[in-house]
């Protein structure tokens, strides 16, 4: 089951929101190494209009090593989600990165971060990332506070002892 909530009456989690400016989805290392070749996010929101286009045109997706609970160093590969191209289909709208950079060998813990997503509803466009509904343990759903610069559990966000996943894969 994917899921989202609404905070208030133009702010989403995870998704529009005026206090997050970027989420980011937890990947313990494999096993054995790993051809890392897309990424997928699972967007649930309505579809764009032309007229909002031009105010937010892309979505970021950037993949970091993780340590001690963050993203850290370069990123190792990057891409831009078109708002137009995210595709809407059977209530699962979802985006496909492939990028240039990509495929890259992974055999490290990593983090897939997500910025760009529009601060609030703009003329009824909201943007969200699908979510697991919360559940007792395996946090792996991050997000960073507007302003700030480390990244915290969703989970302590809220002050909750619930744990979630964002639909990135």
């Amino acid at each position: 089951k994917v899921t989202y909530f609404k905070m208030d009456e133009n702010q989403y989690f995870p998704g529009n929101n005026k206090k997050i400016d970027a989420y980011a989805e937890y990947f313990d290392a494999p096993a054995i190494p790993m051809l890392l070749d897309s990424v997928e996010i699972g967007f649930i929101g309505h579809a764009i209009s032309e007229e909002n286009y031009i105010r937010m045109q892309h979505v970021t997706v950037k993949i970091f090593k993780a340590e001690n609970g963050q993203p850290v160093g370069e990123y190792l590969a990057w891409g831009l989600y078109d708002l137009l191209d995210i595709e809407y289909d059977a209530g699962m709208p979802s985006g496909i990165y492939y990028g240039s950079d990509l495929p890259i060998v992974i055999d490290f813990p990593f983090f897939i971060v997500v910025t760009g997503i529009p601060m609030e509803d703009v003329a009824n466009y909201n943007l969200t990332i699908g979510m697991a509904p919360w559940r007792n343990y395996g946090n792996t759903a991050y997000l960073r506070k507007k302003g700030e610069d480390k990244f915290i559990p969703a989970n302590s966000y809220f002050g909750a002892d619930k744990h979630t996943s964002y639909y990135i894969t």
